[in-house]
């Protein structure tokens, strides 16, 4: 990789002493001292940690909306995060993104070469760089493996390695929520490459010690800590993660309130309690439990209704190593649809998006559908779109049920009008359905 031109060596510095006045005179005395009364983080950080000089690599749990503020008191660095492009689309948030906060722009899923350099740049500079190793928040309150490359990113870095642990984090904010639970957070720091390291140790190395370290259980914290949860809505929006009812297996049928939920086809009902488990009070008409009893945790949930899609794709497109042969034709198999709850926009990596119209998203054994009439958004002019899943790369979530992907060169997004609706459910199928070929193909 070339080096870099002098005169941006010279905007690194200069933004740099910009960010150290910044953050010393005005975000730790007022974003810093909310963060710190907000969540009462316990810290715990060692003294060899304390002791590294920049420039060094963070990796941390990704699981609360405000983690870069919780374990950035406790390092007192300022690291430059790598977030995702989204949020820097309007020139407000790219403002304040870029230059208050130091942030560097990432597209989730894709490769970017404007990204490596940066951060190359970043800590040839002395710069301390913040990466969130599975590249998105957890979903059920555990860890995901990390985003491949991140191991070659900081074999390319060479530089020092320490990750930051927060313990209860997931449920003081769970990624469906839009209000938090009022419980403390432990944040633990530990070198997972020394500086005597840096540079030295085999790619082989480093990817068995960053996925080591990213191992996380919340449930098993939880199970063991037993820190009640303060909030009055443990429960409301739930469904963004569990969307798939267990009893009579219908989707977008799941309401929730407060601290319970129900479904509005079989009479199921449940709440969270004040630890974070699940408690029923009626288990559906039924009563015929897929797993023989109740889900004790959005965990088990979420595993149940990954594990029915997985047996639902075998029958959509026949099994893994059993060739391209299938027992029904993919592109008569409707999955689900969103209807008339779906905002649909269109625009470019790093730009505002443009609403096209509101309307219903349909998800196909080999496509996606998406209509919009001309009347929800009458300056848009309305639109249908039918896009092969072969040709949608990059799908992923932003926030708590922004869908995005890519298609014929464009972003697109699936906002919905009701908290109620998953954007979780079309992430989760696509990727498994990527998963599920590439496993026929390998046989």
């Amino acid at each position: 990789m070339k080096k870099a031109p002098f005169g941006r060596i010279v905007l690194v510095y200069l933004h740099r002493a910009f960010l150290i006045f910044f953050y010393h005179l005005i975000l730790r005395p007022t974003a810093g001292t909310f963060t710190l009364l907000r969540f009462k983080p316990n810290y715990d950080v060692p003294r060899e940690v304390r002791h590294i000089k920049p420039p060094f690599v963070v990796l941390a749990d990704h699981v609360h909306p405000m983690d870069m503020f919780i374990n950035g008191m406790g390092l007192l660095r300022i690291i430059h995060w790598v977030a995702a492009d989204a949020n820097f689309r309007t020139p407000f948030m790219n403002l304040v993104m870029t230059l208050l906060a130091g942030a560097v722009a990432k597209a989730k899923n894709k490769s970017d070469m404007v990204t490596l350099s940066r951060l190359k740049l970043l800590t040839e500079t002395g710069n301390v760089i913040g990466v969130y190793q599975e590249g998105e928040r957890s979903w059920d309150g555990v860890g995901l493996p990390p985003v491949p490359g991140t191991d070659k990113l900081i074999r390319f870095l060479k530089v020092p390695v320490i990750y930051c642990h927060l313990e209860g984090a997931y449920l003081e904010h769970p990624r469906w929520t839009w209000s938090g639970n009022k419980r403390p957070v432990n944040v633990r720091y530990e070198i997972v490459i020394s500086p005597e390291e840096a540079g030295k140790l085999p790619l082989s190395e480093i990817t068995r010690r960053i996925e080591t370290v990213g191992r996380y259980d919340e449930w098993a914290y939880q199970a063991e800590a037993r820190v009640p949860l303060r909030g009055n809505k443990r429960a409301e929006n739930v469904e963004l993660v569990c969307f798939l009812c267990p009893s009579c297996l219908s989707v977008n049928t799941l309401k929730s309130r407060g601290n319970s939920f129900s479904c509005s086809a079989c009479g199921l009902q449940g709440g969270i309690d004040e630890f974070g488990w699940f408690e029923w009070s009626d288990a559906g008409t039924d009563n015929n439990w897929p797993t023989g009893k109740p889900f004790p945790t959005v965990r088990q949930w979420n595993l149940w209704q990954s594990d029915h899609y997985r047996q639902v794709l075998k029958t959509v497109y026949g099994p893994p190593g059993a060739g391209p042969g299938a027992v029904f034709n993919p592109s008569e198999h409707l999955f689900w649809e969103d209807v008339k709850t779906v905002k649909i926009s269109r625009g470019k990596r790093g730009r505002q998006m443009k609403l096209l119209g509101i309307g219903s998203a349909r998800f196909y054994g080999d496509r996606i559908e998406l209509d919009a009439a001309a009347s929800s958004v009458p300056k848009a002019g309305g639109l249908r779109l039918s896009m092969p899943l072969d040709d949608i790369s990059s799908f992923s979530v932003f926030k708590q049920f922004y869908a995005e992907f890519y298609f014929d060169r464009e972003l697109y997004q699936l906002s919905f009008t009701s908290r109620s609706v998953s954007g979780y459910k079309w992430q989760m199928l696509f990727r498994m359905i990527l998963e599920h070929k590439r496993q026929q193909k390998t046989g």
